[in-house]
C-alpha cells in the first residue's frame, strides 16, 4: 500500500458510529486501487487440474485481490474492531463449527470451517 492510501485509510477509521461515511470512503479507495471487484464479483471456481491458463489466472487474480482488499478494510478499522475481526478469523480456522456472516436484507450465508464464502473451496 502506498503511503497516501495508508493515510486515507487511517483517517476517519470505522468506529461503528461512522459506518456510512467509512463505507463510502472505503469504496472509493478500493476503486482507486482496482480492488472493488472482489466485493462485486464472486470468486471464480477453483481451477481443476486440466483448467486453462486463463482460468488459473482469473482465480489467482481474484484471490490475491481479495487478500489485498481485506488488508485495506482491516487497516481502515479502529484497532478495537480490527482486533475483534482477527479473533473471529482465528476462531473460524479452529473448527468450532459453522461461521455465519449476515449480508443485507437479513439474508445469511454459512460456511463450514475453512471454506470460502464465495466459491466454497477449502482454504485458498
Amino acid at each position: 500500500m502506498s503511503s497516501s492510501i495508508i493515510a486515507l485509510l487511517k483517517k476517519d477509521q470505522l468506529t461503528g458510529e461512522n459506518y456510512a461515511t467509512w463505507k463510502l470512503k472505503l469504496n472509493m479507495i478500493l476503486v482507486i486501487v482496482d480492488l472493488r471487484f472482489v466485493l462485486m464479483d464472486e470468486c471464480p471456481p477453483f481451477p481443476t487440474k486440466y483448467a486453462s491458463q486463463s482460468v488459473r489466472d482469473a482465480y489467482d487474480r481474484w484471490t490475491k485481490a481479495n487478500d489485498k482488499a481485506r488488508l485495506h478494510i482491516l487497516a481502515s478499522m479502529s484497532d478495537i474492531l480490527s482486533k475483534k475481526h482477527e479473533i473471529m478469523k482465528r476462531k473460524e480456522g479452529k473448527g468450532k463449527g459453522p461461521t455465519i456472516a449476515t449480508e443485507g436484507k437479513g439474508k445469511a450465508k454459512v460456511a463450514i470451517k475453512g471454506k470460502c464464502f464465495h466459491c466454497n473451496v477449502d482454504e485458498h
